[in-house]
């Protein structure tokens, strides 16, 4: 079965769309590739709460938090003082820097519940502002796109890529009928560390 694979890059993350069945006569001559629409290409981790989702699971986070952390505090000092009292305290100490770390770990659940609510822990595009977070690209027209043709689109890095269709779905297979008319791009970052996919995108192909 022929192919034709094309390629956009973002910072760390990269988009192929991969066209088939192509028919040997068309092998080059296919429109249909990945076109870079966002201006200067950059590209950032779409941490936002854009539509303000987050106020309420906010508020009732920190609430549970109070007494979640103060129990988790008055177990760790049990438990510590129990650690204490064993015979063995080379064991101990072993068991006491397990339990140190378990604790850190369920004190900071409501630090990491906070940073996990943003724009991009669901996969809706929510509203206008968080359409602007989107880096934008366009699958140029195949206007002679056979019926048979499909393209799928994968992608790396922390992102989840959009197709607009009569609203944004994430992306996965374009039909003949979007291969031939074209069809707009919208990919997410969706790292909330400071070690996500950011920088200038660019076009290129293996």
């Amino acid at each position: 079965m022929n192919r034709s694979t094309n390629w956009a890059v973002a910072g760390m993350a990269a988009v192929a769309l991969t066209v088939a069945p192509v028919p040997a006569s068309a092998a080059d001559s296919i429109g249909a590739g990945l076109q870079e629409v966002t201006p200067g290409g950059m590209f950032l981790a779409n941490i936002d709460d854009d539509a303000n989702a987050c106020r309420s699971a906010a508020q009732r986070i920190t609430s549970e938090a109070v007494a979640r952390e103060e129990a988790n505090q008055q177990r760790f000092s049990d438990e510590k003082d129990a650690l204490a009292q064993l015979p063995d305290q080379e064991q101990a100490e072993k068991d006491f820097l397990a339990l140190r770390r378990a604790h850190r770990w369920e004190q900071d659940l409501a630090d990491r519940q906070l940073a996990g609510c943003n724009d991009a822990a669901d996969t809706v595009v929510n509203g206008a502002a968080d359409e602007r977070d989107l880096f934008r690209l366009r699958v140029t027209s195949w206007l002679d796109a056979p019926a048979t043709a499909t393209a799928r689109l994968t992608t790396s890095g922390r992102v989840r890529l959009f197709v607009k269709r009569a609203r944004w779905e994430v992306a996965d297979v374009l039909t003949a009928a979007e291969l031939r008319r074209g069809v707009d791009l919208g990919l997410e970052g969706t790292t909330s560390c400071g070690t996500g996919p950011t920088g200038t995108a660019r076009r290129w192909s293996p």
